[in-house]
């Protein structure tokens, strides 16, 4: 947690200083707030404000910070999914790589195809299983190359 006590900056310049750096929860703490004995808490991956009794802020932020996360994920899986074409070639892989991820075997990839999808712009971001388990081994017939542009 991070106190921000820069008082010769405006309220809106702290805001967006934390706002652009990713900051997940804010809790505004005023006079008016302390007044009447709560926060206002900002999130981030809900873009929401709601107010809180300062007495269940120490319980209920690590609960949203939790919240947050498996929510942000979300966002991110859904996002990452929706932008990701699978191929078959790697000729379809350049095809596709323009335009977002693209997920292709491992196998119709491997080292030598990752060389020459580098030679066009395009590098494997990471191996994943079909199943989402961890890779043991590239070489199994689950394992797929998520691909992408490089720029």
């Amino acid at each position: 947690m991070e106190l921000d006590d820069r008082p010769e900056l405006s309220l809106g310049r702290r805001l967006i200083d934390h706002e652009l750096r990713g900051v997940p929860l804010r809790v505004e703490l005023g006079p008016r707030e302390l007044a009447s004995g709560d926060g206002v808490v900002a999130r981030r991956a809900r873009g929401t404000k709601e107010t809180i009794a300062l007495g269940a802020l120490l319980e209920r932020v690590p609960q949203m910070l939790d919240e947050d996360q498996h929510e942000l994920l979300a966002q991110a899986t859904e996002l990452r999914d929706r932008r990701t074409k699978a191929a078959e070639t790697l000729e379809q892989a350049k095809e596709l790589a323009g335009d977002g991820f693209v997920r292709i075997p491992w196998r119709a990839c491997a080292e030598e195809g990752e060389q020459r999808l580098a030679k066009a712009g395009i590098s494997v971001r990471c191996l994943v299983r079909r199943d989402g388990q961890p890779v043991d081994d590239p070489n199994d017939d689950d394992v797929d190359a998520l691909l992408a542009r490089a720029y």
